[in-house]
């Protein structure tokens, strides 16, 4: 029998004041090109946005970070040119800097870079590690007091015999390795997930696997502070599970129990259902189930992430598919709140007046020091016949309760405020190709500005601080070949690349 679960859609505007607290919903775009806000990140008293994104008209994996002080107004962004990220959770963040790690175009999957970088966005320390003999993936990067934990996922060529096998790499701050293990069942297709420290001094993670049967299986793994795996909790689930997603998280909670996800494929007999639906349960420390939460729809679902609130709730953030007037689907973001005895005490769905008919959906979410939350995700904007739209990073902040709106226990719908966009760099020429000197002008830019030449390692090449438009720029030394071009505008650190030839 199913549980009938209240549900709340509201369709929220871009900016909404309520009893003094600024609510909002937001899309910010690095080049135009697309961009998918994967995490955001407490990051001493600001909050920290990884993007995952695409440069030069769509053709180069990047990254990004976005920074917002506490009222969460944007204080900078900057965007690393050429180095994509490997996977979701790439990123952590402490009271001082942030820390990440990507892999650069040039070598994607067998190369990895790690940055540090600090709250004003700068650069304080990169470490290249590999090429590695097999393609790897770092899953998630956290960190515990002073050390960095990491996941690094090593798949197996699918055409000989081996197995898939994960090592969690302890690091300090500056990236040196201090202590590492290999952790592996010999499946044929496995991965571990996370590497989060309980209240009782261990740590735990998430494995999802095919069995000897094919089907997908999932359990948590408990190991003690150096890595010695202690206790495994298989999840008693009959139906398999749905493998390519990916990323079954398990966080721990505060009674030294934690909460997980999965993703669960049924047969179906009736159109009212969907075949593939998401769960999430409580253990307690011993392993045992102490609730299940299974949320049926006529329409697919996702959990993406989840996290535990200061009072023990837990909430739950991901996507849902509806059924549109215009579009056959309609994406949205979507946020679930469960009390600590596992009873859904509220579930909503949110998209933006841009995007009404389109896409948007949830990656990531925190709870702020007030009990607010803020999420973000990426979201489309609705697309007219012949139209190309890009995605944006998206970012909503609401109350406690969900809310952005004083009523959202209904459908709203409020008139779109449009902001106009940052192009600080639209009216900039410079010479292409190059011979001997590089002479970057504007008509009407007049901001100082921060110009970097790197190589497409993103290597530093030369570097001009604090000058004025039309600047001319010596290269003649730069050996012949392709570079990249950074312009940063040093008063809203906006940064855009160009790449250009060096005769």
């Amino acid at each position: 029998m199913k549980i009938l679960i209240p549900h709340i859609f509201s369709i929220l505007i871009l900016i909404q004041n309520v009893e003094g607290q600024n609510y909002f919903s937001r899309h910010f775009d690095f080049e135009g090109d697309n961009d998918i806000a994967w995490n955001i990140t407490k990051a001493g008293d600001r909050y920290v946005v990884f993007s995952a994104n695409y440069c030069h008209q769509n053709t180069v994996g990047c990254s990004g970070l976005l920074c917002f002080n506490k009222n969460l107004d944007l204080i900078w962004r900057i965007q690393l040119d050429s180095v994509g990220p490997l996977f979701e959770e790439c990123v952590t963040a402490d009271d001082q800097f942030i820390y990440l790690c990507v892999t650069p175009e040039y070598n994607p999957n067998y190369v990895m870079r790690l940055y540090k970088i600090d709250l004003n966005g700068n650069l304080i320390h990169m470490k290249e590690l590999g090429p590695y003999s097999k393609r790897i993936s770092p899953i998630v990067m956290n960190h515990h007091q002073d050390l960095l934990y990491m996941n690094v996922l090593y798949w197996h060529d699918r055409n000989i015999k081996g197995y898939d096998s994960t090592e969690i790499w302890y690091m300090d701050k500056n990236f040196e390795v201090v202590h590492k293990f290999t952790d592996t069942d010999k499946n044929k297709y496995e991965d571990l997930t996370g590497f989060r420290p309980t209240l009782d001094g261990n740590f735990i993670a998430s494995k999802t696997y095919f069995n000897n049967n094919g089907i997908v299986r999932g359990m948590v793994k408990k190991f003690d502070p150096s890595g010695r795996n202690i206790q495994n909790f298989h999840l008693p689930w009959t139906h398999a599970g749905y493998y390519d997603l990916g990323l079954e998280h398990v966080k721990p909670t505060r009674d030294n129990g934690w909460v997980g996800l999965w993703h669960q494929e049924i047969e179906v007999f009736f159109n009212d259902t969907f075949p593939r639906q998401p769960m999430v349960y409580k253990m307690d420390s011993m392993g045992n189930v102490e609730w299940l939460q299974i949320f049926y729809s006529k329409y697919p679902k996702r959990i993406i992430n989840l996290f535990e609130a200061s009072n023990g709730d837990i909430i739950l953030v991901g996507e849902k598919e509806s059924s549109g007037r215009v579009n056959k689907y309609v994406l949205s973001g979507w946020v679930v709140r469960i009390a600590s005895d596992g009873k859904i005490l509220w579930e909503k769905s949110y998209n933006d007046t841009i995007s009404i008919n389109g896409y948007s959906h949830f990656y990531d979410g925190l709870e702020m020091e007030n009990g607010d939350f803020v999420f973000c995700g990426s979201i489309k904007p609705f697309q007219e016949a012949g139209i190309i739209y890009n995605t944006d990073n998206w970012l909503v902040h609401t109350d406690r309760n969900g809310c952005i709106l004083p009523s959202c226990d209904s459908f709203q719908l409020l008139t779109k405020i449009d902001f106009p966009k940052q192009q600080p760099f639209s009216e900039v020429r410079f010479t292409n190709p190059v011979a001997n000197e590089l002479v970057v002008e504007s008509d009407s830019f007049s901001s100082p500005v921060s110009i970097t030449i790197t190589d497409l390692k993103s290597s530093k090449i030369l570097e001009f601080k604090e000058m004025l438009l039309p600047l001319k720029c010596n290269v003649s030394q730069v050996p012949a070949g392709i570079y990249l071009l950074k312009i940063q505008d040093m008063k809203t650190h906006i940064s855009k690349t160009y790449k250009f030839l060096k005769t």
